[in-house]
């Protein structure tokens, strides 16, 4: 499995004014990670592997992070179940898994699965619109 990783450190960084709910733990020097795997295919009917074009940029995934972790300076991850659209887009996502459950991860990884873009043909040019596959997400926990 491929991992994506960024590391941002906010004390450094030019963003723009954070939200008011996450506004004390943003202005705390911290370090964060975030990450993402390349989709893997599920379920018995039409699991797909597609190829990203487009992927979440930092400040997506810092906008997705849940308010209370961040507070809490608490990490966690997500996978979403997703089916490709002819445009290439994830559709009917659902949370297949959550850690730790009920903090808001598995909200932020569906809030991000729009922003995700795939290739709509597997590498022998088959059609992989309507295949299912997974999004995992994660956000470690700040430093």
């Amino acid at each position: 499995m491929i991992a994506v990783l960024f590391a941002l450190m906010l004390a450094h960084a030019e963003p723009r004014p954070p939200s008011p709910d996450v506004a004390d733990a943003v202005m705390r020097p911290m370090r964060v990670s975030l990450s993402w795997a390349t989709p893997t295919p599920v379920g018995p009917s039409e699991p797909v592997s597609p190829r990203w074009t487009r992927l979440p940029d930092v400040e997506d995934m810092m906008n997705a992070y849940p308010a209370e972790a961040l507070r809490n300076r608490m990490g966690g991850g997500a996978v979403v179940v997703c089916r490709l659209t002819a445009e290439g887009r994830a559709s009917g996502c659902a949370v297949a898994e959550e850690t730790p459950v009920g903090l808001g991860f598995g909200e932020a990884a569906l809030a991000l699965a729009p922003k995700f873009e795939f290739s709509t043909s597997g590498p022998d040019g088959q059609s992989l619109v309507g295949g299912t596959f997974r999004i995992p997400l994660a956000w470690n926990a700040p430093q």
